[in-house]
């Protein structure tokens, strides 16, 4: 009796439904594989927020190519899924894993828009500088060089020879800046829709020079810009503020303008390619071009 007493307890209990247990809670979702990081940058007095994606196979004897995103909050979480998807191919496909770094801020939003505004863009040549700036994209690049890439470096194994830096909007003006400025940063840089109007186009003045300097490169570098046939307007598009705005920054006219600038370098220092994106506006462009970075930043360097 006692028995059977305990058995048919033990079925109840199993049968009943939970109800005293806690309700089930929605948590906050985890993005697989990635882990992040603050970093306080001695170089700006700024906290930087970086996530990694890492390959799940062994790197190889040169290390893995590394790909550097801009706006990390925003952009790294679909890259990092590109990568690991590609990673979980790759046996059959022969496609080669990418470390994928994302550099962002240490915020709940997508983007920190006055740290990103002060980040990316060099001083104003010709505009007024702001009262409360305090750094500027060449003391970003020195955060990127002397800080972030040597703590990578010292966590994984990197391709020393193959790494991309990939920025949009603002991102893109800096990427532009620090291959201009800093070529042997990276040898790979995607500018996706740049801000090539910023501060009265002062970034077109130093392609000149870039264009003609072609003394001391070590290595041919790789450059992908891309813009959204959308971001700007044409002259019989309607006449909002918007649309005015977006026809004076001439998004697409500054891409293709800068893209012939640096055809004389074709072969020599360095091989341009425009992606223009029909239908794209300034938003999309973004996403469309990332699904070309991961093939960009796994492509070899030549001498």
């Amino acid at each position: 009796m006692r028995r059977l007493l305990m058995t048919l307890l033990t079925a109840a209990a199993l049968n009943t439904p939970v109800a005293s247990a806690a309700p089930l809670q929605w948590q906050p979702a985890q993005l697989s594989q990635s882990v992040q990081r603050d970093l306080q940058s001695r170089i700006t007095d700024t906290r930087y927020r970086l996530f990694v994606s890492a390959p799940s196979t062994p790197a190889p004897a040169a290390g893995w190519p590394v790909l550097y995103v801009l706006d990390g909050n925003a952009l790294f979480p679909a890259l990092a899924m590109q990568a690991r998807a590609a990673d979980l191919r790759a046996e059959r496909s022969g496609a080669e894993p990418v470390l994928v770094v994302g550099i962002g801020y240490p915020v709940e939003g997508l983007y920190d828009m006055p740290a990103r505004a002060q980040d990316y863009t060099p001083s104003p040549r010709h505009t007024e500088v702001e009262p409360d700036r305090q750094r500027d994209a060449d003391d970003f690049a020195r955060v990127i060089e002397e800080e972030i890439k040597p703590l990578i470096a010292a966590q994984y194994s990197v391709d020393q020879s193959r790494q991309t830096l990939f920025g949009h909007s603002y991102g893109g003006l800096f990427t532009l800046h620090v291959l201009l400025h800093s070529p042997a940063s990276f040898s790979g840089y995607v500018a996706a829709s740049p801000s090539i109007w910023w501060d009265q186009h002062s970034l077109l003045e130093a392609v000149p020079s870039f264009v003609g300097n072609t003394e001391g490169q070590p290595r041919k570098l790789r450059l992908l810009l891309s813009v959204g046939l959308a971001e700007e307007p044409s002259a019989d598009a309607g006449g909002d503020q918007r649309t005015a705005l977006l026809r004076q920054r001439r998004m697409v006219s500054n891409v293709k303008a800068l893209f012939t600038q640096l055809q004389p370098l074709t072969g020599k220092k360095l091989d341009s390619e425009l992606l223009l994106i029909p239908g794209a506006d300034h938003g999309a462009s973004a996403l469309v071009t990332s699904l070309r970075v991961l093939d960009f930043a796994v492509q070899p360097t030549s001498p």
